[in-house]
């Protein structure tokens, strides 16, 4: 390596913490810009007014392979931040059936197997074959013809391979919306099996963990600290107010209306965020034409501290045909210090975005009852957490759009998970993001 570079990554999430890691490593004078109070992105707990709160309902699948090797590369190990699950489980509101599925080939291959099957009151036998042979054509689709998939919604997709418009309702839709607040009549069938497909090869190991604790604490802080103990600099409650430069080259962000100079800078937010900022100094430059065209996605959470348990276990629960895309009680897991607490992803992020605190309370103890738990009178605080710009959609027609970690402009580069790579809208999206936005940088040296 030459002289060491000046580079700032503006945001502390995983694709920025990931950017970091790999640059302190090759030897760079690296600082990490934080708007928010703590590390972590959509990967981040803290402190709301006596009450620790997260961005989301989170958990870990066990068939990622970039994020664990990040954790053991800064010396964690995943039993540190993961507790083992390994369970899905489906409840249709209203007295419908409920399905409990095991989720791990490795720790129990018999029970996995044996849940498969049963539950046909729920996914019947013929039904299981549709959604086996839907699968299999979109995985050969995404692999041949990933252009023409993406056209596709996932729910005309799966009804055109003999799908039953009860099992999208039942099985497609708590995912996609559950998982990433988009109806299965408008996400893509192209992103679906990007869930999939890119890990066919380690799909032995699959898994479904919750996390040991807050995700800034078991996590994304030692990711930051780790940073820090190689010679970089991490700062939290730190805003960049817009890039400086121009076309000709980003040598600088501003702060405080300070300018802090640098040779490279990574812009590693969310896309929202990121937008803006390209806009500050780059207003108008086509190369970044797609990426303002690409939509992004709110979110809507709510979390309670309550007096029991909401569930026997701390098990993910998909819900069809409520409000709630997904729930998880997290009191033996991330908040064993807890009597009860409970997470709730909102399935439809717009139509909650200006409820009250205990406007969504209220709707979400309607809903629940709905699927049997009963959070009536057991709720001793509780909180919303919105995110405007949460994600990059996986709507039809945003894939194309994804741009490049490295860019046209000398001096900049992007990570974060909107950007191009395999994994989506993921934890391991947004690690290899920034694996590939420190590659783009490194190469350049060279």
């Amino acid at each position: 390596m030459s002289t060491p570079q000046r580079i700032i990554v503006v945001g502390a999430g995983l694709a920025g913490l990931t950017t970091a890691v790999r640059l302190v490593d090759a030897g760079h004078e690296v600082t990490v810009l934080e708007s928010a109070g703590v590390v972590g992105g959509r990967t981040a707990d803290w402190d709301e007014d006596g009450m620790q709160v997260e961005t989301g309902l989170h958990r870990y699948l066990g068939f990622y392979t970039k994020l664990p090797r990040l954790l053991r590369h800064v010396g964690l190990k995943v039993s540190d931040v993961v507790v083992w699950r390994d369970e899905i489980a489906f409840r249709v509101a209203d007295g419908g059936p409920s399905a409990l599925f095991s989720a791990s080939l490795i720790r129990h291959p018999v029970r996995t197997a044996v849940r498969a099957l049963k539950h046909r009151d729920f996914l019947p036998l013929r039904q299981r074959g549709a959604m086996v042979r839907m699968l299999a054509a979109g995985s050969v689709a995404y692999l041949l013809r990933p252009t023409k998939l993406d056209q596709v919604p996932i729910a005309d997709y799966a009804r055109g391979h003999g799908v039953s418009q009860q099992t999208v309702d039942r099985l497609i839709a708590p995912l996609t919306a559950g998982l990433f607040f988009v109806p299965p009549d408008k996400f893509s069938a192209h992103n679906l099996m990007g869930v999939v497909v890119p890990y066919w090869r380690s799909l032995i190991k699959t898994g479904v963990g919750a996390f040991s604790g807050g995700m800034t604490e078991v996590m994304s802080g030692p990711i930051a600290e780790y940073v820090r103990k190689k010679g970089g600099t991490v700062h939290v409650n730190t805003r960049v107010q817009s890039l400086v430069g121009d076309a000709n080259g980003i040598t600088g962000v501003r702060v405080h209306d300070k300018v802090l100079e640098a040779d490279q800078v990574v812009v590693a937010t969310s896309l929202g965020p990121a937008k803006a900022l390209i806009d500050s100094a780059l207003e108008g430059h086509e190369w970044f034409d797609d990426m303002r065209r690409m939509e992004s996605t709110p979110s809507v959470c709510f979390q309670a501290e309550t007096d029991v348990p909401s569930t026997a276990e701390d098990t993910a629960t998909f819900t069809p045909g409520t409000e709630m895309g997904c729930f998880a009680e997290q009191s033996r897991t991330t908040f064993s210090h807890l009597d009860g607490r409970i997470s709730v992803i909102m399935a439809t992020p717009k139509t909650h975005a200006d409820s009250t605190t205990e406007e969504l309370t209220e709707t979400v103890i309607t809903e629940a009852r709905r699927v049997g738990v009963d959070l009536r009178g057991h709720i001793r605080r509780a909180r919303k957490v919105g995110i405007s710009d949460d994600f990059y959609s996986l709507e039809c027609g945003n894939d194309p759009l994804r741009p490049a970690q490295h860019t046209p402009i000398p001096g900049l580069t992007l990570a974060g998970d909107y950007t191009q790579q395999k994994y989506l809208a993921t934890m391991e999206g947004a690690v290899q993001s920034g694996e590939l936005a420190a590659r783009a940088i490194l190469k350049e040296e060279r």
